[in-house]
């Protein structure tokens, strides 16, 4: 049987990349793609020998500079790329896509998912002191919004009066690793 071979999207530093990169011996990753062209995830990918693209633009009919997703499809396609992996990925993939790679794409996304969808969800979620965790879920046309396959409750609301942002942001970071690898090990 044919290991599932991954591209990983990314947007910044790729610590959940280091994570997954540690993971290449179940792990097929053929290619790290990112928004940003100054993300250190690149250079983490090209250190550990895998292959990186950089999100391609095309000038659209308002001459506006605009994702070429349709370029990023077959880029994967041509590589053998079957899942996709979303690890810090700060863009919002268009249902066009989406629905060309249904049942495809994961996301890692911090918070306990269906509450704090988006962005600065940690931070969201300490200032309302409701409970903050890690989801992994299938990716939709919505926002956050797709299946969840994995959960975990990083920290309790009752806990977060003796932390601060900075130690619950880095606890839910270890969490994001660990619910990550354990939901792509069951994936398998």
């Amino acid at each position: 049987m044919l290991r599932d071979r991954w591209a990983v999207l990314v947007s910044g530093r790729g610590s959940n990349l280091s994570g997954l990169l540690e993971m290449r011996d179940v792990l097929d990753i053929r290619v790290v793609v990112s928004s940003n062209p100054k993300a250190s995830a690149l250079l983490k990918a090209r250190r550990a020998g895998v292959p990186t693209l950089l999100l391609q633009k095309k000038v659209d009919k308002k001459n506006d500079k605009k994702v070429d997703w349709q370029k990023l499809d077959s880029e994967l396609r041509d590589r053998g790329v079957n899942h996709i992996f979303l690890a810090g990925f700060m863009k919002v993939l268009p249902a066009d896509f989406v629905r060309r790679w249904q049942g495809k794409i994961l996301n890692l996304h911090p918070s306990i998912l269906p509450a704090y969808p988006g962005l600065k969800s940690i931070e969201r979620a300490y200032e309302e002191r409701a409970d903050i965790g890690v989801s992994v879920h299938l990716v939709n046309e919505g926002v956050d919004e797709g299946p969840v396959l994995a959960q975990r409750r990083t920290i309790a609301a009752s806990c977060l009066a003796t932390q601060s942002l900075s130690a619950i942001e880095f606890k839910v970071h270890v969490d994001e690793q660990r619910l990550m690898r354990e939901t792509i090990l069951k994936w398998k």
